[in-house]
């Protein structure tokens, strides 16, 4: 049995179900299996359910040919064929859970991250297209479905102050910037803050009051960078800012957000790694790439090497949906070493800056957006995962009326 097919067939029956099955290549013994489901996966018709396989699953190198996509069923599929169910549902699993595509497009936006093309129509990106294959299949042979829905509220943290914590001479060149452009609410803003009123980013009560009820759903990522052009974390040594890590990680599972420079290298993930759990006094399996910015394979293998076993960067920046084709959590297949790892994944469909900044929805459009997904993950039985920060849940500025958005979210 091929790597391939070996992952395809413990992510669809072991993972999702808890199903054992049993793989045979002897003819007989195959025909002489009576009880239970039989799936017979060859270009030769027999008894059982019968799928008509492509060559995908025995290749061992990256092809640069995209397979056929068909829109004429009641869902979309990859690698139609001639068979009763109509396609390779093993192949369009491990297509889109391998993350081919991304090993064979070059398109990155100026943060080196994966652009989506064309091939695969942009409404069907917001779908869990796998979910609602999975499920098609899952009936077809007669297997009782497993819900897998549930609401998951992920936070990062990149910058837990918008004034505080800053050390005298960055604090005086954010000043001089606001006085340059001209922005004098930031300016007066970040006096008044020196002066004891309330950090805006400060929204760490509120966070932890409306997720104690059901802390085991909520994941925390902790950003402990060197300060550089993409990285304005507050330094883990800051007394405020100490207090309200050591507060998050003895409540919530918490993780590390690998910095925009840091997370490029396995020393540079291992070395925040390491910090982060000094402070804590926990070891961290958990990570969520800083801007998402992620490369397969090198990002996940360099999460590997520094001892990471869970990764929540799975989904896009700049749009809605469902970068893998699913909510579901499943296992990093090396698609270069054409080998299965340990690297669990765990995609999320929508983040608060991709609603606001990205898509510049107005905030009625953004919650009705997040409320369209959360339905579909409940009607397809895949995870409602999502990001939101502790600025967007500040309430404040351009952030105004987000927390009814999260809010809705949970509820």
């Amino acid at each position: 049995m091929s790597p391939r097919l070996q992952y395809v067939l413990e992510e669809i029956f072991k993972h999702r179900l808890g199903m054992q099955y049993r793989v045979t290549q002897n003819i007989s013994e195959y025909e002489g299996i009576n009880d239970g489901i039989k799936i017979n996966y060859s270009v030769i018709p027999r008894s059982g359910f019968h799928i008509i396989p492509v060559t995908l699953l025995k290749e061992e190198a990256v092809n640069e040919s995209l397979p056929e996509f068909d829109m004429g069923g009641s869902f979309p599929v990859l690698f139609p064929t001639n068979s009763a169910f109509g396609f390779d549902i093993f192949s369009m699993v491990f297509w889109f859970l391998c993350r081919y595509e991304e090993y064979q497009t070059h398109d990155t936006d100026k943060h080196g991250r994966f652009l989506p093309g064309k091939f695969i129509p942009e409404p069907f990106r917001s779908l869990p297209i796998i979910d609602i294959a999975l499920n098609a299949f899952y009936q077809e042979i007669g297997v009782q479905l497993v819900n897998k829905y549930g609401v998951y509220p992920t936070l990062d943290i990149d910058i837990a102050f918008a004034h505080k914590g800053r050390t005298p001479l960055v604090w005086l060149g954010g000043l001089l910037r606001y006085f340059l452009i001209g922005d004098w609410t930031k300016a007066k803003e970040r006096i008044q803050v020196l002066f004891g009123k309330s950090d805006p980013y400060d929204s760490f009560d509120y966070m932890i009051d409306t997720l104690k009820g059901n802390p085991h759903n909520c994941r925390f990522f902790i950003q402990v960078s060197d300060r550089g052009l993409y990285d304005k974390s507050i330094a883990i040594s800051n007394p405020s800012f100490s207090k309200i890590v050591t507060r998050i990680a003895s409540q919530f599972e918490t993780g590390i957000h690998p910095g925009y420079e840091a997370g490029q290298t396995a020393d540079g993930i291992q070395k925040e790694k390491i910090r982060l759990e000094k402070h804590i006094g926990k070891t961290i399996t958990r990570s969520r790439h800083h801007f998402l910015k992620v490369k397969l394979p090198e990002t996940y293998r360099n999460l590997l090497q520094a001892g990471i076993t869970h990764d929540y960067s799975m989904g896009y920046a700049d749009r809605l949906g469902f970068r893998a084709g699913t909510g579901q959590s499943f296992r990093f297949f090396d698609l270069l070493k054409n080998e299965s790892t340990e690297l669990v994944v765990h995609p999320f469909c929508a983040m608060d800056v991709s609603l606001k900044n990205y898509l510049e929805l107005h905030l009625n459009d953004a919650g009705k957006a997040m409320q369209e997904l959360n339905e579909t993950c409940r009607k397809h039985h895949t995870p409602f995962c999502f990001i939101f920060h502790n600025e967007s849940l500040s309430n404040s500025g351009d952030w105004d009326g987000y927390r009814s958005i999260f809010e809705k979210c949970l509820n």
